[in-house]
């Protein structure tokens, strides 16, 4: 029985966070840049979309 509680908890957890993930994802349009103004470092990677070279 407590194997099968942990389990649910987990996917339950999984969930939770893909769900925060498309519902952060559904407010951007394509590829919008975040920071920075070179391609290296923290603080300017891409966020939703492809990079595009």
């Amino acid at each position: 029985m407590k194997n099968i509680n942990g389990k649910s908890f987990t996917l339950l957890v999984l969930l939770a966070f893909f769900a925060a993930i498309s519902i952060e994802a559904g407010n951007r349009k394509g590829s919008q840049r975040v920071g920075g103004s070179n391609s290296k470092g923290k603080g300017s990677h891409y966020v939703g979309g492809k990079k595009g070279k």
